[in-house]
């Protein structure tokens, strides 16, 4: 509540409620974090904080598809990329693509799965985000979960403990 009332800049509000929405989602809080991501891209579009939308769609998204709920996750992310797309490639976010990875992981590796996951390398090496590199093994660990392929796994657990 109190971030919602805060005269703060875009940037500080966007770091703060992202912060706060992972933090629901880690300890369990999932219909809370629900609400809190909802208000969150709420507040950015009534503070006129556009180009944060989408990763805050996302973010959204990101929470439903942990609460089980694919199908309105997926319709969110959907809405993020397409929004994202619009922006200019310097504004565009990171964390978009990798959500759209992420739920793309949850129904196995296809050609666009690997598509979202090469894409957020990419851009992730362009702004040196190397904070990315443990979460996009993360990915690529559950897609090869759930395609039963033991062999990328071992592979992607022996590349993470070598950094």
């Amino acid at each position: 509540a109190p971030l919602a009332a805060a005269d703060s800049d875009a940037v500080a509000v966007r770091r703060a409620r992202h912060n706060l929405v992972e933090t629901l989602i880690e300890a369990l809080r999932t219909s809370e974090a629900i609400d809190e991501a909802n208000r969150f891209t709420s507040d950015l579009q009534r503070m006129g904080a556009f180009h944060y939308v989408p990763g805050a769609l996302a973010l959204e998204g990101r929470v439903l598809a942990i609460a089980g709920e694919t199908e309105p996750a997926r319709a969110l992310t959907s809405r993020a990329l397409a929004q994202d797309r619009e922006l200019d490639a310097a504004q565009r976010d990171v964390y978009v693509y990798m959500v759209a990875a992420e739920l793309l992981a949850l129904g196995g590796t296809t050609a666009r799965f690997q598509g979202f996951v090469a894409d957020v390398a990419e851009r992730c090496r362009e702004l040196a985000f190397e904070s990315y590199d443990a979460a996009l093994d993360e990915v690529r660990a559950r897609a090869a979960l759930v395609d039963g392929d033991a062999d990328a796994l071992v592979e992607l657990i022996a590349a993470t403990r070598a950094r």
